[in-house]
């Protein structure tokens, strides 16, 4: 009972606490009185003065904060559904949000969640997502990691604690009024609980084939020692068939105190019904839940549900949700079909099974992943059907990925119809190789003809796709030559041209002299006629060339037939100019001996041990390069080009090429073995020119021959 009265001003509290046991119907009964006080009293405040200091830490430092709730509280029963969710996590200065995880820890014992890449998505638990480490009556500690491009730190602990839905039952005690009516009953009050045979500890959860006790473990009466408690019945017929079951091993006697050792074998949630009476007919009912379960763990598979062929997968498949219905801790895990790729369409099938402390063994469970196919880049080209030689021309690629992968790298190659045959008998150059980004490709023609264009891409994960199925026509460019326009003005201030007299050919031919520049010396006319009509021509019936030195030749004696003039005995090549009164001058060249001279439209050429020179024509220095180790062997000039050959080291031989303005290196091949094919002439063709055996692909104009000049 309950009572109060008013002490005087300025007295202190007293009160009255005792415990007093008293017999009767039932078990014994723990009452307790409390008498409370009520007093007035008075105080005196104190004012102290003082400063506060507060540290403002400004929000462009870097830095992170952040908390999270346990939700809907964080006192639930085991079972029950809860959230993680996490709040305010604010990043400042030049920290990012990453992600954030949680952790569950009992006993030593720890569970850490995946990481969520959002700041506001909520951790659900249900209670088929309950990690091993939780047990109902028990304390949980919780915590959240946030992770940041600044670093990482984790908040907690908070408690998260998961009552036993079967300890107790009935609900609270009525709070008694204080003064009760006279005369009016107030109900009685009861408890009741499944414990382990033997025991007096409730229980809520137990595996099936468990020995149990249902007990009472409290009940009385407020109007105690007036009114007295006793079993009205206990109600088993209103839960599952298992409980039904029960009475008729105690003679379906349904008034008894307790019900023990019975043997727990229905699975599933069993749900009975006390209810108890006092002398004054008043009643009240007291429940209690006991759940039966399969003492085997069960398996969980976490993990995605679709994947692309070939692919690494978008998370790895884990275990960590299996759970031991008793509460104990899964030990080992068994898997089959878990690859990192799969790489062939369709659906797999991926099997776990687990065990836990106590060597059970989980059913097998299974988790079905689909395989989705992998489409390949689908590629085009758009090339321009004409352009000009030396006009520009841009290949644009047109490949895309049908299922929106990433491409990784291209590669464009052209052909040059060199012969203009068909591509067939040219090859492929390749003239991009980059990453996905380079989709086009600007070049400048510098021949006429046909140019065919094709190209390879591939995604990040190696499937590729080519133009091998765009018709040719639409890959194939052909470039032309621009018309040549000419205008041309011509002026003078002499009215009258000078006279002039005009020399017959025969008159030259016949008091002329021929001078052989090859030897530096006058040279016969055994090798020229005169026809008819006055036509100086040669007798030659091949192109001339030397047969004994391959230094001056104009083509290979190997590849060529070596007859000459009308005999055709092989001769020097009497290629000559007619002129009146010759003059020699000797060139003094300081470094060392000439070996190989070569004159064209522009300059006069100096091959000498270790170095090639450019002259004007009145012999002033151009250039010089000191290039050979060894000997030079041939010049040959063509266009803006000027080619030599010689000696790179024993036994080699090198061809370089010059722009014979700036004497600046163009190409050069160092490779070559020295005298390839026996002597060898360097050999002028439309595409560039051969030594030997070996052909160079070239670019330029007229054609010259090495060491022979018309003068």
């Amino acid at each position: 009972m309950v009572g109060r009265r008013s002490l005087n001003d300025n007295t202190d509290v007293a009160g009255i606490d005792y415990t007093r046991t008293s017999t009767g119907s039932g078990l014994a009964e723990q009452r307790q009185w409390k008498y409370v006080f009520d007093t007035k009293w008075k105080g005196t405040t104190y004012a102290y003065k003082g400063s506060i200091t507060i540290n403002y830490v400004p929000k462009t430092k870097p830095g992170f904060d952040g908390d999270f709730d346990i939700l809907p509280d964080s006192t639930l029963t085991y079972g029950d559904t809860f959230k993680l969710g996490p709040k305010d996590i604010e990043t400042t200065g030049s920290c990012t949000f990453q992600s954030i995880k949680f952790r569950i820890e009992r006993n030593g014992q720890v569970y850490t969640g995946n990481a969520i890449t959002s700041k506001t998505t909520d951790d659900t638990y249900t209670l088929a997502k309950y990690p091993y480490v939780m047990l109902a009556g028990a304390s949980h500690d919780v915590y959240m990691q946030i992770n940041t491009s600044c670093g990482s730190d984790w908040i907690g602990p908070k408690e998260l604690y998961l009552m036993d839905p079967n300890l107790g039952g009935g609900g609270p005690t009525p709070t008694p009024t204080s003064t009760p009516p006279p005369g009016e009953n107030r109900p009685p009050t009861a408890k009741i609980a499944w414990v382990k045979a033997g025991t007096t500890t409730p229980t809520g959860i137990i595996p099936v084939g468990t020995k149990v006790d249902l007990i009472i473990t409290d009940f009385n009466d407020p109007d105690y020692p007036d009114d007295w408690v006793d079993v009205d019945y206990w109600d088993f017929a209103s839960s599952t068939d298992w409980l039904k079951s029960v009475p008729d091993e105690f003679g379906d006697n349904l008034k008894l105190n307790s019900y023990t050792n019975i043997t727990a074998s229905g699975i599933g949630s069993h749900k009975v019904a006390l209810t108890v009476k006092d002398l004054k007919g008043a009643t009240y009912t007291a429940y209690a839940t006991l759940n039966v379960v399969d003492s085997k763990p069960v398996a969980v598979i976490r993990g995605p549900s679709s994947v692309k062929a070939g692919r690494p997968l978008p998370s790895e498949f884990d275990g960590l949700m299996s759970y031991s219905p008793i509460g104990l801790k899964i030990v080992n895990y068994v898997w089959t079909n878990v690859q990192t790729k799969y790489m062939t369409p369709g659906t797999e099938t991926i099997t776990l099974k687990v065990k836990d402390e106590e060597n059970r063994w989980s059913d097998v469970t299974s988790h079905l992943l689909n395989v989705i196919p992998d489409d390949p880049p689908i590629d085009t080209l758009t090339v321009p059907e004409q352009s000009t030689r030396l006009g520009t021309a841009t290949i644009q690629s047109q490949a895309y990925s049908p299922d929106y992968d990433n491409l990784a790298s291209r590669k464009i190659e052209m052909k040059y119809d060199a012969n203009n045959d068909g591509f067939s008998n040219d090859a492929w150059q390749t003239v991009v190789n980059g990453n996905g980004d380079a989709d086009s490709f600007t070049f400048t023609p510098s021949r006429i003809g046909k140019y065919v264009f094709q190209e390879t891409v591939c995604e990040d994960y190696g499937l590729c796709g080519n133009t091998n199925g765009q018709p040719e026509s639409e890959r194939t460019l052909n470039v032309v030559n621009i018309a040549p326009i000419a205008d041309v003005k011509t002026e003078s201030d002499v009215s009258d041209p000078p006279e002039s007299s005009a020399m017959l050919m025969t008159e030259l031919y016949n008091n002329g002299r021929f001078y052989n520049i090859n030897r530096g010396a006058i040279g016969d006319k055994s090798n020229w006629k005169i026809d008819t009509g006055g036509i100086l021509t040669s007798k030659s019936r091949t192109p001339l060339t030397n047969n004994t030195r391959p230094y001056y030749g104009t083509y290979n004696s190997t590849i060529l037939s070596t007859s000459f003039g009308i005999d055709g005995v092989p001769r020097m090549s009497a290629f000559t100019g007619i002129q009146s009164s010759p003059t020699l001058t000797r060139i003094y060249f300081p470094d060392n001996p000439i070996i190989v001279p070569l004159d064209d439209d522009k300059y006069t050429y100096i091959g000498a041990m270790g170095s090639i020179s450019a002259y004007t024509k009145s012999m002033q220095l151009v250039w010089k390069r000191d290039i050979f180790n060894g000997y030079p062997f041939q010049l040959l000039s063509y266009g803006s080009t000027v080619v030599a050959v010689g000696e790179s080291g024993i036994g080699r031989s090198m061809v370089i090429g010059f722009n014979r303005d700036t004497g600046q290196e163009l190409f050069r091949n160092d490779t070559l073995a020295a005298y390839v094919g026996g002597y060898t002439n360097l050999l002028q063709i439309p595409n560039g020119f051969i030594y030997g055996s070996f052909k160079f692909n070239a670019s330029g104009g007229g054609r010259r021959a090495a060491a022979i000049s018309l003068c």
